[in-house]
C-alpha cells in the first residue's frame, strides 16, 4: 500500500511527488499515455523559478511585455526585464517526471474510488490501495466528482498552432465583446512557432482561425475552470485545476499551483506525524491557500463578473485609462487592485 497516490501527472501532480518523495512512498497515476499533451499555452511568469530551476531544453522563448487590444484602443504593459517564459509543456512535464525515484503509471484510468479507513483506487488496470488521495487530475478532476464538487465556471480554451516562427518580445490579448463575451482572443511567439489562442463559453475553431486569418494550424483544446471551492475531505487534498488554483483572468495556474503543492506537502507530513487523515485536520491545507492567494482568486472573480458586463465602448475606455498608467511593477499572477483602475 502506497503512502499518497496522486492522481494526476501534470506540472503539479509531478511537483508535490517531488516534494514528498523523501519522506513518503507517493504513487503517481495518470490517464495520459504521454506526458504534456494537454492543451496549455505554458506562459509562465518569472515566479516559476521560485519553485524550479529553468532548464533551456524546455524553455521555448522569453517575453517581456503583454499588448491589450479592445476594437479601439491598445496598451502595451511592459517590464524592464523578463515577464514570462514561454515554456514546452510535454518537455516540462518529462523533466518534472524524470526527477521522481519512481515514474508515473501512465495510461491507467482511474474508474472509481473509495475512501473510508484507507484509499482504494480501482483503475483501467487493476487496483491500488493508499493512506492518503491526492486529486491533481485537471478541470475534469475525477476525484473531484467523486466529492460531488462542481467548479463556479468551466470555459472552453482553444489553441492553433502554426508553423510561423516568431520572435516578438510581447505576446498578444486581443478583446472585442461581439465575438467574445466572456473572454478574449491571444496570440503567443514561441520562437520557431507562433500560437494563436481563443477562450470562452462557447469559442470553436472557425471562429479563431477567422478571427486571425489561419489555414494551416494544429488544435489543441481543453475545459477550463475557475472557483473557489473546498479542497480538503477525508483522506483526500485536490491541488492545481482539479482544486480551481487558477487565475479568473487568464486561466492560467501553475504558480498557484505550485505554491499550493508546497503548502498541501506541509500539511500531508503532518498528517502521517499523527496518522491524522481526517477532514478536519486537512482543512488546515484548504485554509493554507485560500491565506496565501484565495483573495487574489476572489478579487478575480469579481472582476470577470464587471468584465462579462462590460461592452467594447467600455473596454476601449479601459484601456485608455490604463495607458495613462505606470504599469511597469503589475504582477500578472498577483495583481493590485489599483491595475485595473
Amino acid at each position: 500500500m502506497a503512502d499518497v497516490a496522486i492522481v494526476g501527472a501534470g506540472p503539479v501532480g509531478l511537483y508535490l511527488a517531488s516534494l514528498l518523495q523523501k519522506d513518503l512512498d507517493v504513487l503517481v497515476l495518470d490517464a495520459s499515455r504521454t506526458l504534456g499533451r494537454k492543451a496549455d499555452s505554458g506562459l509562465y511568469s518569472t515566479h516559476l523559478e521560485e519553485h524550479v530551476p529553468l532548464r533551456k531544453e524546455w524553455v521555448q522563448h522569453k517575453v517581456r511585455a503583454a499588448v491589450l487590444s479592445s476594437p479601439h484602443a491598445r496598451v502595451r504593459v511592459e517590464k524592464p526585464a523578463t515577464a514570462a517564459y514561454v515554456v514546452n509543456r510535454e518537455r516540462f512535464q518529462q523533466w518534472l517526471a524524470g526527477r521522481l525515484d519512481a515514474p508515473p503509471r501512465l495510461a491507467e484510468r482511474v474508474e472509481r474510488l473509495q475512501v473510508d479507513s484507507k484509499v482504494t483506487l480501482h483503475t483501467s488496470k487493476g487496483k491500488h490501495e493508499a493512506s492518503l488521495l491526492i486529486g491533481a487530475d485537471g478541470a475534469s478532476s475525477v476525484v473531484r466528482k467523486h466529492w460531488g464538487i462542481l467548479p463556479q465556471e468551466r470555459l472552453n480554451g482553444l489553441i492553433a498552432l502554426t508553423q510561423e516562427p516568431c520572435q516578438d518580445d510581447h505576446v498578444d490579448l486581443l478583446f472585442d465583446k461581439s465575438k467574445i463575451p466572456d473572454g478574449f482572443f491571444w496570440r503567443i511567439p514561441r520562437g520557431e512557432t507562433t500560437e494563436y489562442g481563443a477562450l470562452g463559453k462557447n469559442v470553436q475553431f472557425p471562429l479563431l482561425a477567422r478571427f486571425f486569418g489561419l489555414r494551416a494550424f494544429e488544435q489543441h483544446a481543453a475545459f477550463m475552470n475557475a472557483g473557489l471551492i473546498p479542497t480538503a475531505f477525508p483522506r483526500t487534498l485536490l491541488v492545481g485545476e482539479a482544486a480551481c488554483q487558477v487565475k479568473p483572468w487568464s486561466f492560467g495556474g501553475i504558480i498557484f499551483g505550485f505554491t499550493a503543492a508546497r503548502l498541501a506537502a506541509q500539511t500531508i507530513r503532518q498528517a502521517f506525524r499523527r496518522q491524522d487523515f481526517s477532514q478536519p485536520f486537512l482543512q488546515q491545507y484548504d485554509d493554507a491557500w485560500k491565506q496565501a492567494f484565495g483573495g487574489t482568486i476572489s478579487l478575480g472573480l469579481s472582476l470577470r463578473e464587471v468584465f462579462r458586463a462590460m461592452t467594447n465602448p467600455g473596454l476601449d475606455a479601459l484601456f485608455r485609462k490604463l495607458g495613462k498608467m505606470d504599469l511597469r511593477q503589475a504582477d500578472m499572477d498577483f495583481p493590485s487592485l489599483e491595475v485595473f483602475g
